[in-house]
């Protein structure tokens, strides 16, 4: 049984280099998994790295909207009491990639694993 509030802290941790070697494309990694299993702030970091083209990742919209309402959504079963400062910032975001999206956009990801794949092939 996987720890995902240690791997999502983990994630984090090694992306900022905060207490050890930088490593972002591991943090990363351990951050797409904490997401995946319900890690409500590894969808918003990784929503927000997304959305600014933050810790390695490329500017993408649909991925960002896609972490961003996983991240709001009632399939993240792990919360903490910082995501509700956490909580606005990315409701503000997901609004204003909304409706900045046009009808030519990229649509919004359906599936974990072509996250991983769009990371994997950002730090490939």
């Amino acid at each position: 049984h996987r720890n995902i509030l240690g791997m999502g802290r983990a994630g984090s941790q090694l992306m900022k280099g905060s207490g050890v070697k930088q490593d972002r494309a591991y943090g990363i990694s351990l951050a797409v998994m904490a997401a995946g299993e319900g890690h409500a702030s590894s969808c918003f970091r990784l929503g927000h790295s997304f959305a600014h083209g933050k810790n390695g990742l490329p500017i993408n919209r649909s991925q960002a909207t896609y972490w961003l309402k996983k991240g709001l959504s009632d399939d993240c079963r792990y919360k903490t009491a910082s995501n509700s400062r956490k909580v606005g910032k990315s409701r503000l975001l997901l609004q204003t990639l909304q409706s900045n999206s046009d009808s030519n956009s990229d649509s919004v990801s359906d599936s974990d694993s072509e996250a991983v794949s769009i990371i994997n092939l950002s730090h490939g």
